[in-house]
């Protein structure tokens, strides 16, 4: 009895393992393969024609070249997004439930990496309202000293007795 129970769990065990193959080879087939691969390239020469052309477009607009040219970062991050996210719910088109999961775990990975971030920008504002000290007074942040030169979100600049710029995070 021993022998025929360890012989039909195995039979389970390889049903199981035979219909996840399949399924998986339903999402992965070379028809899917192939397809993702063409809007893979197509994504990267229409990015590589779009940024050619905000870079013409930057050069010859003297007084928006800064803000134009800082434009395409942004513009390739939203185009690749939206390709992936394409290609992920119009070829593949994985389970509604894998999707939220996954979706939810970046969330969470995204909140956890941009935390310093925020403590930086949520200090410099606080900063930039309380205004505890005014350019040019001398202060020390840490272990830094120096004259207080300016603050942005992110940072406030000092300049070291010794001439040194430095920027000491708001956080």
């Amino acid at each position: 009895t021993i022998l025929t129970d360890t012989t039909s769990a195995n039979e389970g065990l390889i049903a199981e393992m035979s219909s996840q193959t399949q399924a998986l080879s339903d999402y992965f087939s070379l028809p899917k393969i192939l397809i993702t691969l063409l809007i893979i390239a197509l994504t990267y020469i229409f990015l590589r024609l779009v940024s050619g052309l905000l870079t013409v477009w930057g050069e010859r607009t003297i007084r928006h070249r800064v803000t134009i040219k800082g434009f395409i970062p942004v513009v390739r991050i939203v185009v690749w997004i939206g390709a992936i996210s394409f290609m992920i719910v119009a070829i593949f088109r994985p389970p509604m439930a894998s999707v939220l999961a996954l979706s939810a775990s970046i969330g969470v990975a995204v909140g956890f990496a941009a935390q310093d971030l925020l403590k930086n920008i949520f200090g410099g504002i606080i900063i930039i309202i309380d205004k505890p000290f005014q350019i040019g007074d001398k202060i020390q942040i840490g272990s830094h000293y120096g004259e207080f030169t300016g603050i942005g979100l992110m940072s406030t600049r000092l300049v070291t007795p010794s001439d040194n710029l430095v920027s000491v995070p708001n956080a």
